[in-house]
């Protein structure tokens, strides 16, 4: 019998002491810290702003306006302001415009840039004299090219404001079919990160 409890004493200490071994089950006290993180999207928030309206996202209002327009009759040049109101600034911006009315393309084809620029630098040179087929660089010429892209961006939170100014032509050459008709064009401006 003690050489019964002799092995039972041995295989309890072969157990007992293996828990002791690495990788046993013997446990010592532990602590956990944690961390948490968090990813908030900033904003670009680009607003617009001409002679007569404060700054908003669409202006409510035509900022080029040639009423009575007679071909090779006077230019009519405006400037709009943007500003970037948003919390992450814009590198560049974009413009782009679509032409409607009841002139349609026709009509577009002689709207005719006498300017467009960015604060005090041109890019009347941008646009691309001939997309439309005819000579002058027009405001259908800025449509079928897809507009400008790489203009200078803006800060975040109101920290600057560019100029965008244009003057615009009804062409000396305009056929006279294009008389009473309109010419609707929608500017719109992108900023992009």
């Amino acid at each position: 019998m003690h050489r019964l409890m002799a092995g039972v004493l041995i295989l309890a200490g072969v157990i007992v002491g293996g828990g002791a071994l690495p990788g046993g089950t013997i446990a010592a006290f532990t602590d956990v810290g944690t961390v948490t993180g968090a990813v908030a999207a900033g904003t670009m928030n680009l607003l617009l702003s001409d002679d007569d309206e404060p700054f908003q996202n669409d202006l409510g209002t035509h900022t080029w306006v040639l009423t009575n327009a007679l071909p090779g009759g006077p230019a009519v040049c405006e400037t709009v302001q943007l500003i970037n109101q948003g919390s992450v600034a814009g590198s560049s911006i974009s413009v782009e415009v679509v032409n409607s009315g009841t002139g349609g393309s026709p009509m577009a084809q002689e709207i005719l840039f006498q300017s467009l620029s960015v604060g005090l630098t041109d890019y009347l040179g941008f646009v691309n004299e001939f997309a439309d087929g005819i000579p002058g660089k027009s405001v259908r010429d800025l449509e079928l090219q897809g507009g400008i892209s790489g203009l200078p961006g803006l800060f975040a939170n109101g920290g600057n404001t560019r100029s965008f100014g244009a003057c615009l032509k009804f062409d000396a050459d305009a056929p006279n079919n294009l008389q009473g008709k309109t010419w609707l064009g929608t500017f719109t401006f992108t900023l992009h990160q």
